[in-house]
């Protein structure tokens, strides 16, 4: 899957900054920011799927936004986890 790709390459490019940072602090205040603005994203969605009558459509558009938000909550944990291990 595309995304996924793209996601190892972020990961990667991460890790990277995370061994060479000296400040923790930075990279949890990101981390935490960006799952919480992705979770704000997932629900936008939630609260705009009540308008929609397609349940088909309703189905599938939850499915994936839940999918990205439980892989940005994934991701930061695996941040917090490398910055305890440093």
């Amino acid at each position: 899957m595309c995304a996924g790709s793209t996601t190892d390459v972020g990961l990667n490019i991460l890790f990277f900054y995370l061994l060479n940072l000296k400040n923790n602090l930075s990279v949890v205040i990101g981390a935490r920011c960006l799952e919480v603005g992705i979770w704000g994203c997932f629900k936008n969605v939630e609260i705009n799927m009540l308008d929609i009558q397609d349940e088909d459509y309703k189905r599938v558009t939850m499915r994936e936004a839940r999918e990205i938000a439980d892989q940005a909550k994934e991701m930061c944990d695996k941040v917090l986890e490398i910055l305890d291990g440093r």
